[in-house]
């Protein structure tokens, strides 16, 4: 306020000198006019007083400089505009931070490096935002990871398959070993079977020859297995005795010279057409199965009991043909019956 009523005072005296003085009385209202103009400019522009305008004056002189030495200006694009606003504040004593993705903070001064470089003779600035390239590094980086990962990723999988590989071909070759043991148990099995079975055959067959060193007739296995057949088809029903006899007149007419000299000639003997023994003609020598008690008949026959009395022949009536009976009432003599059969000699 000081300044502006010490202003005031000094301009009064020059308003007075430039109203003309053969105004007469309208000297004094005029010069009150200037006055409150004055007084109104003085208050509207208040930075003359403290030395502004001054500073515009300079400021308009460095322009004109600045416009006769630099005649070509360059205009600044929007992104040089946000790079030297970024730069003011970067000069500030404040450290402006940002926040990465996982909520870290980091300097401004490491995502915005700003570069200035000076082309030659045209004096132009051209402002380089590092911004973009950190971004930029930042989205190689990402990519470079991500194919870091995907390639982790490959060798974790071929590893895995490979692991598979080892398990598949680990398991497959259990699986052949456990196929393989249980192959060789199920041989070792039937070869233990067999064995048993061959020892069991060889018992048999030493028991049987043990027989024979008591048997008074001696014949092979196959004339022993005709006699049992002949016997189980010819005596069924029979008891021991019953079947006894059977052999007993089978054995006679080995003996005799009348008939053939082996078990199986006799059997099988025919004259012309006839058979001498029917089971043979009829199949049933064939189908019949031995038993236990025929077994045992014929053994006991071998070791010489004979309860036949030299019978040749023995019929059974009930059965037999009336003429083949006839011919055995004329020809023969009737020894004895038992059970069903009648013997003659």
């Amino acid at each position: 306020m000081l300044k502006i009523h010490s202003f005031l005072r000094r301009v009064k005296k020059p308003i007075r000198k430039l109203v003309p003085s053969h105004l007469g009385k309208y000297k004094i209202s005029l010069a009150v006019i200037a006055y409150a103009m004055v007084t109104v400019l003085f208050i509207l522009t208040p930075d003359y007083i403290y030395g502004s305008g001054k500073t515009n004056v300079e400021t308009h002189v460095k322009a004109e400089k600045t416009h006769q030495v630099v005649p070509d200006i360059v205009e600044e694009t929007a992104n040089e505009a946000i790079v030297r606003f970024d730069q003011v504040y970067l000069n500030s004593q404040f450290i402006l931070c940002d926040l990465t993705t996982d909520g870290t903070p980091v300097e401004s001064s490491l995502l915005q490096k700003q570069s200035l470089a000076v082309e030659g003779g045209n004096n132009t600035y051209s402002v380089t935002d590092d911004k973009n390239d950190s971004n930029k590094e930042t989205e190689k980086d990402k990519i470079t990871a991500e194919q870091a990962d995907a390639e982790t990723m490959k060798k974790v999988d071929s590893g895995s398959t490979k692991e598979n590989s080892r398990k598949e071909t680990k398991s497959a070759v259990s699986s052949t070993a456990n196929e393989q043991e249980t192959e060789s148990k199920k041989k070792a099995e039937e070869a233990k079977v067999a064995k048993e079975a061959e020892e069991k055959k060889a018992d048999e067959k030493e028991k049987e020859s043990d027989k024979r060193k008591d048997y008074v007739i001696n014949l092979n296995e196959e004339e022993i297995e005709i006699l049992q057949r002949i016997v189980e088809a010819e005596a069924t029903g029979e008891d021991i005795k019953g079947k006894m006899l059977v052999a007993n007149v089978i054995l006679n007419r080995v003996n005799n010279k009348s008939f053939p000299n082996t078990v199986k000639g006799v059997v099988f003997q025919k004259n012309g057409n006839i058979y001498q023994f029917s089971p043979t003609k009829d199949g049933r020598y064939w189908s019949v199965k031995i038993t236990k008690d025929t077994k045992k008949a014929v053994e006991r026959v071998l070791q010489g009991e004979d309860y036949s009395k030299g019978a040749l022949y023995f019929s059974a009536r009930s059965r037999a043909d009336k003429n083949s009976m006839r011919w055995f009432d004329r020809n023969l003599e009737f020894l004895f019956q038992y059970g069903g059969h009648e013997f003659f000699r």
